[in-house]
């Protein structure tokens, strides 16, 4: 997916401060919001474009967003680094004074931004994302109102965005489930659940809350979400299903997941992660002696490259299907 507005960039300084060995230049991962007014300024004018903050703010009374803005001020400017430094800066301008004038790729900023500080734990006040969650389902709203199919509409936005929105939705509704806001993940599950393209995540939301909250209900829905899995294989949320029945009396659930997921293993990593999955889930049991082998067959592949693809002769895998038959 092409990113677009200040995406890029954001994904950039992401990546750059997981590992700062990647190869970047200054310009493209610095934190412009730790800089004054003036600061700022002071970088545009370095660049070229001479501006105190009543022109800047005349200039962009005129524009729609920040990118209309820099192609407006550096419409001339044939060096390509130049024009895109001067964008970063023009856009925390932007953000910071005109904040009544708020622009998709502003509003995508900003929740790029909290996302970034929930996933690192420094977000204090986690009120700021719910009301932005809020944001987002209006603008969805009122764009689905206008024109266009709703996972067109989720499309097109999450492309303003570094991170990846469907993830994060899925992540933060698991986490409100798991600390008991049933009502509050039913609500965003209600709200976003027409725009995602992959509705898979969502359904097993939906199993998860349902157990959660009512067991008669739970089946119905599993059902469903199963149904589809048949259809549309995929081993990351077999093992996500099998995460979260792995810790409960479903036994079928837990084993229809598991015994689904080995067709589809191909690395030494996947054969560990399922390993885990089957470990714990006999832990779970009580059934000590099947643990114990699960366990020291883990032990055993310790050592083992994850990335190394699996001999489907491997007795392995036959040893684990017959434990989730």
């Amino acid at each position: 997916m092409e990113l677009r507005g200040r995406a890029l960039y954001n994904l950039l300084r992401i990546s750059w401060l997981e590992n700062p060995k990647v190869r970047v230049k200054s310009w493209q991962v610095e934190d412009y919001r730790c800089l004054s007014i003036d600061q700022l300024l002071s970088k545009l004018k370095e660049l070229g474009i001479v501006l105190d903050q009543k022109s800047f703010e005349v200039y962009a009374e005129n524009c729609e967003s920040p990118e209309d803005l820099v192609e407006y001020l550096s419409a001339d400017e044939e060096d390509a680094d130049k024009q895109d430094a001067a964008y970063l800066v023009l856009f925390e301008l932007w953000r910071r004074l005109l904040p009544y004038k708020q622009s998709l790729s502003v509003f995508c900023d900003e929740l790029d931004e909290l996302i970034e500080r929930y996933d690192q734990e420094g977000l204090n006040e986690e009120e700021v994302l719910q009301k932005n969650l809020k944001d987002l389902e209006d603008i969805l709203d009122e764009t689905a109102d206008l024109s266009g199919s709703a996972e067109k509409i989720f499309e097109d936005l999450s492309q303003f965005c570094a991170h990846d929105l469907h993830g994060f939705l899925y992540d933060y509704i698991s986490d409100q489930i798991e600390i008991g806001e049933e009502t509050y993940a039913s609500e965003l599950i209600n709200a976003f659940y027409e725009f995602l393209p992959d509705k898979k995540w969502f359904d097993l939301l939906k199993a998860r809350l349902f157990a959660s909250m009512d067991m008669e209900e739970l089946n119905p829905v599993a059902e469903r979400l199963f149904d589809q899995l048949l259809d549309h294989s995929d081993l990351d949320l077999l093992f996500e299903v099998a995460k979260c029945f792995a810790c409960r009396s479903d036994i079928p659930l837990f084993m229809q997941a598991a015994h689904r997921a080995i067709s589809l293993i191909k690395t030494e990593e996947q054969l560990q992660e399922l390993l885990a999955l089957v470990a714990e889930h006999y832990r779970y049991l009580d059934r000590d002696e099947e643990e114990k082998s699960i366990r020291e067959l883990i032990q055993k592949r310790k050592g083992k490259d994850f990335e190394s693809l699996l001999d489907p002769l491997d007795p392995v895998l036959h040893f684990v299907l017959d434990m989730v038959t």
